[in-house]
Parts: C-alpha cells; sequence; structure tokens
C-alpha cells in the first residue's frame, strides 16, 4: 500500500505521539525508523503547548478506535492535530483494507498541512464477532 518511499528523517532525541494504540498490537516493522521515545495520550488533551514542549518526529494512530476509546480514531486524532496547529507526519495504522488508496485519500483529505501515511495490514484484522 505504501507507494511512498521517502525516508523520514527523526531526530535521535524526537518524541512519537501515539493516540489509540497498544503498542503490543501492531507489527513495529512496518514502522520505519522506529519509534525511539513515545507519548501516549489522548488526542482530546493535545495542545499546541504539547506539541511544542517535545520535539514532535511524527504521530501515530490508528484508523479504528479502541473499544475504550472511541474518540482516539485517525479522524479525531487528525482534527485535534489541526486545531493544535501540528503540520508534521501523521501514520495511521490499519488492519488488512480492500481499497487503502481510497481510506489514504480521505485521511489526506482531512490532514491538511500534514503528511499522511496509511499503513494497511500493519494492524491485525477486524474481528467479525
Amino acid at each position: 500500500m505504501n507507494d511512498d518511499k521517502t525516508l523520514y528523517r527523526v531526530a535521535p532525541d524526537s518524541t512519537t505521539l501515539i493516540f489509540g494504540l497498544d503498542l503490543s498490537a501492531f507489527d513495529h516493522a512496518a514502522i520505519s525508523p522506529p519509534l525511539g521515545k513515545t507519548v501516549a495520550g489522548d488526542c482530546r488533551n493535545l495542545t499546541s503547548l504539547i506539541l511544542h514542549s517535545h520535539i514532535v518526529s511524527r504521530v501515530l494512530c490508528s484508523l479504528f478506535a479502541p473499544k475504550l476509546e472511541p474518540h482516539n480514531d485517525a479522524i479525531s486524532v487528525i482534527e485535534n492535530l489541526s486545531l493544535a496547529g501540528y503540520s508534521g507526519l501523521v501514520i495511521v495504522l490499519a488492519p488488512p483494507l480492500l481499497r487503502p488508496k481510497m481510506v489514504e485519500s480521505e485521511l489526506k483529505s482531512i490532514a491538511l498541512g500534514m503528511k499522511l501515511q496509511l499503513i494497511a495490514g500493519a494492524m491485525p484484522p477486524l474481528d467479525q464477532s
């Protein structure tokens, strides 16, 4: 899915913000360079002050929110990042998708001013139960 082969430079002292993801629930090999320092949180608490208090290299979130954190899906995260003035890289992790390019295009349309990358297949398939 990921046609963009751009190598993203991540400063050694930078932070990856993580929203709505269990770090053990996805394929870490799909993320390059490695995560390094991470800060997990709730996107509803995101402010420009928080963004500027860390050297944020990228934001990582899931396409679909976990049941216990319904406000941390990709769209909510992107909207809150936009309100906080973020203009960096957003990586959205997803289960296998039928039309990943269409989903990525939709997300990019709301992530104005940000670089967005969708990685389909990095998360386990959705539970059918």
